[in-house]
């Protein structure tokens, strides 16, 4: 049986959280000064308000008022494919919160991944039905509602959990981070080789090996995800061919 992938990509997904970061002071957490365990105990001191807070924000319309990044900031891959586009906020008006900006950020990222995954659907439906399977064996009943394979996620931004939250609103299906999310590509590549010199039976043997950190599913609606992504759409349209 012959096994493949398919690559996409893209353009600034770490770039871009690090250039929010550095240029407009958003993410205060990745900055090397930012005390974890003051900020813990602070909305520790303040959870109960906070989750009120966010309990309020979670019911507004598009939970992030309204606020679209287009992350071209090196222009746009795929479906696009403009070298000429670039980065934008649209949508911000005199209550734009940062936190909304910082949000906007993760779903232009989160957005532009729902293309590439949309790629695949037009160029090779057999390998997005693979994507769709069915889970099968005990956890069939338990998963009905959930009937689409989870997408596995690494790397630097998908240590973010708001983004893997997020990103699993956005597509409306599982999304799984592995333990060592860093070093997933080297994983797969001693895999690899391990599997082609027969230090590994097959893929099943390989498939324990995997160690699941956390998972998130969907909660939001086919509606929201609907006008999500029209949003998107005009927002990346007023971004291409930028002169």
């Amino acid at each position: 049986m012959m096994r493949y992938m398919v690559e996409c990509s893209v353009t600034t997904v770490g770039s871009a959280i690090n250039w929010a970061h550095s240029q407009s002071n958003l993410f205060p957490f990745l900055s090397p000064s930012y005390n974890s365990n003051s900020n813990s105990n602070n909305n520790s001191n303040n959870n109960n308000n906070n989750n009120n807070d966010n309990n309020e924000e979670d019911e507004n319309e598009d939970n992030g008022g309204g606020v679209m990044f287009v992350p071209g900031l090196a222009g746009l891959g795929e479906p696009w494919n403009d070298e000429k586009a670039r980065g934008m906020f649209i949508g911000i008006g005199l209550d734009t919160t940062k936190s909304q900006l910082e949000r906007a950020v993760l779903e232009g990222i989160g957005l532009s991944m729902y293309d590439l995954i949309q790629i695949i659907k037009q160029r090779d439906p057999e390998l997005y039905y693979l994507m769709n399977l069915v889970k099968q064996g005990e956890q069939q009943q338990q998963e009905q509602q959930k009937n689409k394979r989870r997408i596995r996620v690494n790397g630097g931004v998908s240590r973010n959990d708001d983004f893997c939250r997020m990103w699993s609103d956005v597509l409306g299906r599982g999304v799984e981070r592995h333990e060592d999310c860093d070093l997933a590509t080297a994983r797969g590549v001693v895999m690899m080789a391990g599997l082609g010199a027969g230090v590994w039976s097959g893929l099943e043997e390989l498939r324990q090996l995997r160690r699941v950190e956390k998972t998130w599913d969907g909660t939001k609606t086919r509606e929201w995800r609907r006008e999500k992504r029209r949003k998107w759409r005009n927002a990346v349209s007023r971004s291409l061919d930028w002169k």
